[in-house]
């Protein structure tokens, strides 16, 4: 960001150009002025190359921000891509991702933007709500419990799972029926697993948001995150606070905040 030139005088230039200009074009102005902004903002803050064991891995994006090609560095010995396609309301429908094989996971939505249905590996999972999970072909239903907003349980036929979560509402623990520990997490501040034990009983994991294990990345509902890079690989399409520097990195999660 320092060595972006609109980095200080963004915000300045709008208001002195708009307090200069007036008549009939002085909105198409404004808008323009805006989107060249935007525009240069998008791509001084998406993900750099990294450079690793040798090797330059390069981050894509189309014209409205989404990351076409990226990388997933979980495994630094094997390095896997990602190939991601979007529609038209910038949602992912289809990811491609490579380590020796290909899986793809395809995805569709509400007209709400909320996801309805993944794909991948021959099981389709489908999505009632926040409530409910249906795998299919093998038919399994996965009830989820509420308290309030706080998922506490999950029910699978008659087996009931008990969430243990952090002051970010990460899944740190899971417990079965008698209250041993199923599942064991522990993160590093911007999500990526430090260490893990148990077997997986729940994909919710970091901030109880989904991870899709065939993509390596969290479903935030509006935008996917990648917890390794502590990045979403969509623009967020609205800056919350033009005059916070933070703000206008629209990749970001939680503001660089490693607390939050």
């Amino acid at each position: 960001m320092e060595n972006n030139p609109w980095y200080k005088t963004d915000i300045e230039t709008i208001l002195f150009l708009s307090a200069l200009i007036s008549g009939p074009l002085a909105s198409l102005v404004r808008l323009s002025i805006c989107e060249m902004i935007r525009l240069n903002f998008l791509s001084s803050t998406r993900v750099a190359p990294i450079k690793l064991n040798g090797q330059n891995y390069i981050f894509v994006y189309d014209e409205n921000g989404n990351m076409t090609s990226g990388y997933d560095f979980t495994d630094p010995a094997n390095v896997a891509s990602r190939t991601i396609a979007y529609n038209a309301d910038n949602l992912p429908t289809e990811i491609q991702y490579t380590k020796g094989t290909s899986v793809t996971t395809t995805f569709a939505y509400d007209g709400d933007g909320a996801r309805t249905k993944k794909v991948t590996g021959g099981v389709t999972t489908l999505y009632i709500g926040a409530h409910q999970e249906r795998e299919l072909p093998a038919g399994v239903v996965t009830n989820y419990i509420f308290a309030g907003n706080q998922r506490i349980a999950k029910k699978v036929d008659s087996v009931r799972h008990y969430f243990h979560q952090d002051h970010l509402g990460s899944a740190t623990q899971t417990s079965d029926s008698n209250g041993d520990a199923a599942e064991t997490t522990e993160y590093l501040p911007f999500g990526a697993m430090r260490e893990h034990s148990g077997t997986v009983v729940s994909n919710y994991k970091f901030t109880d948001q989904e991870l899709d294990q065939s993509t390596g990345l969290y479903n935030y509902d509006a935008r996917l995150y990648d917890p390794l890079i502590g990045r979403f690989i969509s623009a967020d399409t609205v800056v919350p606070d033009w005059y916070n520097p933070q703000a206008l990195n629209r990749y970001s999660y939680s503001l660089l905040s490693k607390i939050n």
